[in-house]
């Protein structure tokens, strides 16, 4: 297309049939049919150019803190290939952990004191006694409870990410 001196409306040859707009400096998106009467295509005034700009300050702004939020994953999975990782455990934050560790304490307590913690037969007979048989048995679950409970402890405080799944 061949530029004017004056802004208008100009037979477009790469579109027969249609007029372009041209703004003095340069082509524009604006079409019309040719023979049509049209006025020159809007051109924002002072106060919609502040307000488009106003908006694209703020999808800026907006993009800007997306763009904060995004987690780069690469750097991520590289440092997970070392065995660098950011675990964050469910009861990071302390109080929350109080709460479930009092919570768990008093539930133990209940069982504890209910004779619900481990169970065992009470029919048993030592030298044909069922009162020593059934103090064996006592005797027994105490030690099993013991036992778990020092197992328990052991997996909890050899913890790791990775080892999650398997304790």
């Amino acid at each position: 297309m061949t530029a004017h001196a004056t802004p208008g409306w100009y037979a477009d040859p790469n579109a027969p049939g249609t007029n372009r707009w041209w703004d003095g400096a340069a082509w524009t998106q604006a079409t019309q049919p040719s023979g049509a009467v049209a006025a020159p295509p809007a051109v924002p005034s002072g106060n919609d150019l502040d307000r488009i700009r106003e908006q694209v300050a703020a999808l800026r702004n907006e993009r800007a803190a997306l763009e904060a939020q995004i987690v780069e994953t690469r750097d991520v999975m590289l440092l997970q290939e070392v065995g660098i990782y950011e675990y964050r455990h469910p009861l990071a934050s302390v109080v929350d952990y109080e709460a479930a560790l009092a919570a768990l304490q008093a539930t133990m307590k209940e069982l504890v004191k209910g004779n619900q913690a481990v169970t065992g037969t009470k029919k048993w007979a030592i030298n044909g006694s069922e009162k020593e048989g059934a103090k064996m048995v006592t005797d027994f679950s105490k030690l099993m409870l013991r036992a778990y409970n020092m197992e328990a402890d052991n997996v909890v405080g050899n913890l790791r990410p990775y080892s999650l799944p398997s304790a």
